[in-house]
């Protein structure tokens, strides 16, 4: 396969070169080699992108994703490393819907509030009664 430079790979997923370039310091992709004093990847590395890419765009972080390619023995399958990952985030975002439900439960607690003091919602907030 032909080397591809890394403008064209910079283009073809809508991301500047110096993104591809942090992504390598960080340890997400392989260094580019340079020929003829310009930067290019292996083509195998677009893969490499789109999983990061798309990764990304439902919310897995940087550190998430290089964990994915970096935190295993080679001989680990992929299908074991996406779903230790996926146990993970599943409980991370539990934890965020809970955390939104007890907002949404003081919100429509406090929403109707009457008290004449913050000191008064305290009281409301630690009792079982639904409002003010």
């Amino acid at each position: 396969m032909q080397p591809v430079p890394i403008s064209e790979v910079a283009k073809q997923f809508g991301l500047r070169s110096s993104a591809l370039r942090y992504y390598e310091r960080i340890g997400l992709l392989p260094a580019a080699t340079i020929s003829g004093g310009r930067r290019h990847y292996d083509a195998t590395i677009l893969n490499r992108i789109s999983i990061i890419q798309r990764a990304r765009a439902v919310g897995f972080s940087l550190a998430e994703i290089r964990g994915l390619f970096e935190g295993y023995a080679d001989a680990v399958p992929a299908s074991r490393r996406w779903q230790e990952l996926t146990k993970r985030k599943q409980a991370e975002l539990e934890g965020a819907v809970r955390k939104i439900r007890d907002m949404q439960d003081l919100l429509e607690k406090m929403g109707g509030c009457g008290c004449e003091t913050l000191d008064a919602c305290g009281s409301v907030m630690r009792s079982r009664r639904k409002t003010c």
